[in-house]
């Protein structure tokens, strides 16, 4: 090819600017979850697709792509450090700024920010003297040539970003002269074909082995036939400077393909080397570029020199001077011999992605949105991923496992499970706030319309409907119905083994107990709500010492009333369950509550819960108890006291904290229960559901009543005598 008409004054094409969607969503999940109301510079890296081979390649040169791994720089160094032979995945560093006011980001001298930034990222570290020429070599190394700055204010509820991006250049006032250009592989140029072959493929090769380098820029010297490489660097350029019969050549890898300019980041580099070697006055450049060296464009420059006083004294006023200070830097009146550019539009650019984001994503994201505002305020240390984690079993869908249902979505969990058999009445309908009246209308399953509308309030709730009998002491098991009963009773051990918690919401008392020991004897916790007329009691069970798989259960805290030292709902009992439903008039069969009661109960309910997921301890924290105990505070969490029962009272509008420790008599968690369950299986439940007595028979009840009775005959004989007397 032959030589380019020259030009008068270099000229720079930009480079240009993609940003997924799920960059969007990653920044503005940043800004919820993890910054909050901090305005950090968060470190950022874009993608260029650099071709260093011979082919065409369809995407442009000078194109950065941002994805949501580019704000997680880490993580996509190692997604890109094998490149392909053609492609290499060049690394853009920046910084992203989110405000937390969106008059904040229109308020900002954006020719300062460019000033500071340009100051703080290439020039600070070109002007710094350093004490060798292989410490300098390393610390231009590191100078970002091409980088990237974002600003932005994200309106998180609404999904409007506000942005503004800029590739930060600074540049010295006079012109630069172009001498001459050539495209390609010219005989015009002033090195060999083969000259020109090795430092192209010296290029590519760097390219390949430090693609977060971007442009890679370095020296070669070319003398006779012969190409010798060095690190860019002041020190480096004046060495290769002064050998005899060599021209130095700046070589660079550079993001544009147009036939008479170069990328921005040549502006940069010129820039910094003029200011490091303020006497200079010529420079030749060589853009190497995608397609080999028929694309490679070679410039040979002109300028003026600078004033070692103006050098000096940019120099001065850079060291050691932070952010803050680069900010207040009056550029126009202290240095207006510099200035800097960069930004990619006059002003902001807004973009609304409500109507791009899946709405079923959405409806979770923004569900918790509450939630990651407690933590921004006034509860920065809340964690929240464990309770998200949650696997909820609801044993009973009715009044107060509708609440308990909806309470847990309020605080993130998302896999539940419901467990009832019941269909929806009429009657439910204003009580049960899960249901509709076409459930009612239709006779649907209570677990399959609580199922539906849990989806339909979180369509990515993972709600699993188990219409399933809970078999209960004293409601005998006819023979033929035997096998379907063990199989009812092995499917509840398998969701009570899966689960992570064990809500216990039935109607009736007996309904509790076969959970009760399945949970003991598994090591799942339990939390128990129950209702009276006016007053209500949420407990949580003690978890026995063995193995749990619930990740709400953590390391044993034995400061205190530990884990296994606290009761069931069962441990205050003095008689197994038995049949409380049969020959019972209507008020009796039915829960007759106050109407609010329940929904009270729900919710203390699940905010025990939420404590519980608060303690490093989870479900073996000791409990908290009001007065007369050591070390109280060990019940404790970021949300308050975590006690073992709370009994409440609408009637006189109070709430009490007890603390019931396990009884080892107890008709549903004792030890001699759960080995005999152990060891028998399904089968002794089966034994207990017919036969009620046999639980007190070896729990040791029937025993110790023995015992008092016959302890109340000596002590009624006793008496006699002494009257006798």
């Amino acid at each position: 090819m032959s030589a380019v008409r020259v030009t008068p004054h270099l000229t720079f094409s930009d480079l240009q600017l993609s940003i997924d969607i799920g960059f969007w969503e990653k920044l503005r999940q940043r800004k919820l979850t993890e910054w909050k109301l901090e305005e950090p510079y968060a470190a950022l890296v874009g993608i260029s697709r650099a071709n260093v081979s011979d082919r065409t390649f369809l995407s442009p040169p000078n194109l950065v792509h941002l994805s949501a791994s580019s704000l997680y720089p880490s993580t996509l160094a190692q997604a890109t450090a094998e490149n392909a032979a053609d492609i290499v995945s060049v690394h853009v560093h920046g910084t992203v700024k989110s405000f937390n006011f969106a008059e904040e980001l229109h308020a900002l001298d954006l020719r300062s920010a460019l000033h500071s930034v340009a100051a703080q990222r290439l020039l600070a570290p070109a002007l710094t003297l350093y004490a060798s020429a292989e410490e300098e070599a390393k610390a231009w190394a590191r100078i970002p040539f091409v980088t990237l700055y974002m600003l932005t204010y994200i309106d998180v509820k609404t999904y409007r970003f506000f942005h503004w991006e800029a590739f930060p250049c600074t540049a010295i006032e006079s012109a630069l002269l172009v001498r001459s250009l050539v495209l390609g592989a010219s005989a015009a140029l002033p090195f060999s074909a083969d000259a020109a072959h090795a430092m192209h493929r010296h290029g590519t090769d760097l390219l390949r082995q430090q693609p977060e380098r971007a442009c890679n820029p370095f020296l070669a010297v070319c003398a006779n036939d012969s190409v010798e490489f060095f690190s860019f660097s002041p020190a480096a350029f004046l060495t290769a400077s002064s050998t005899e019969g060599g021209s130095v050549v700046v070589c660079f890898f550079d993001f544009s393909d147009a036939a008479r300019s170069v990328s921005l980041p040549a502006r940069n580099i010129v820039t910094c080397l003029r200011l490091a070697v303020p006497s200079l006055t010529a420079l030749r450049l060589y853009a190497l570029r995608s397609g080999g060296t028929e694309k490679s464009l070679f410039v040979s420059l002109e300028f003026d020199a600078l004033e070692d006083s103006l050098v000096a004294s940019l120099r001065e006023r850079l060291t050691g001077a932070s952010s803050a200070d680069l900010a207040r830097v009056q550029w126009k009146e202290e240095f207006p011999f510099l200035k800097a550019s960069g930004w990619r539009r006059k002003k902001i650019d807004v973009l609304d992605l409500a109507a791009f984001i899946d709405p079923v994503q959405r409806a979770d994201s923004d569900s918790r949105f509450n939630l990651e505002l407690m933590k921004w305020r006034v509860l920065p240390s809340l964690a929240l991923d464990r309770i998200a984690r949650c696997k909820a079993l609801l044993l009973g869908v009715g009044t107060l496992g509708c609440n308990v249902a909806r309470s847990l979505l309020m605080w993130g969990v998302r896999d539940l499970t419901l467990i009832d058999r019941g269909r929806v009445s009429f009657s439910n309908l204003a009580r049960q706030s899960l249901f509709t009246f076409e459930a009612a209308k239709d006779g649907k399953r209570k677990v399959d319309a609580a199922a539906e509308a849990i989806r339909a309030i979180i369509p990515s709730a993972q709600v699993r409907p188990v219409p399933l009998t809970i078999h209960m002491p004293g409601h005998r098991i006819d023979e033929a119905k035997t096998d379907e009963a063990l199989r009812d009773i092995s499917r509840l051990e398998e969701l009570i083994a899966d689960a992570d918690v064990v809500f216990l919401l039935t109607d009736s008392r007996e309904a509790r107990w076969m959970p009760t020991i399945i949970a003991a004897s598994t090591g799942t916790p339990v939390i128990n709500v129950a209702l009276g007329f006016d007053t209500y009691v949420v407990m949580r069970h003690g978890v026995p010492r063995q193995t749990s798989c619930s990740n709400a259960v953590g390391a044993d805290d034995c400061r205190g009333p530990i884990h296994t030292d606290l009761g069931c709902y069962f441990c205050s009992d003095i008689i197994a369950p038995t049949d409380s439903l049969s020959f019972r008039a209507l008020d009796e069969q039915c829960t007759v509550t106050r109407p609010a009661v329940s929904s009270i109960a729900s919710a203390v309910a699940v905010e025990l819960l939420a404590e519980l997921y608060q303690h490093p301890s989870g479900f073996r924290c000791p409990a908290y108890r009001e007065a007369g105990v050591s070390e109280s505070d060990q019940g404790r969490c970021r949300l308050g006291v975590i006690p073992q029962q709370i009994r409440g009272s609408v009637f006189s509008h109070t709430m009490h904290h007890l603390c019931g420790e396990r009884n080892p008599f107890c008709t549903a968690c004792a030890d001699v229960l759960l080995h005999a369950y152990r060891q028998e299986g399904r089968e002794f439940l089966l034994r207990c559901v017919n036969s009620p007595p046999l639980i007190e028979e070896i729990c040791g009840v029937k025993a110790l009543k023995a015992k008092w009775e016959a302890d109340m005959v000596e002590t009624s004989w006793s008496s006699d005598e002494e009257w006798a007397d």
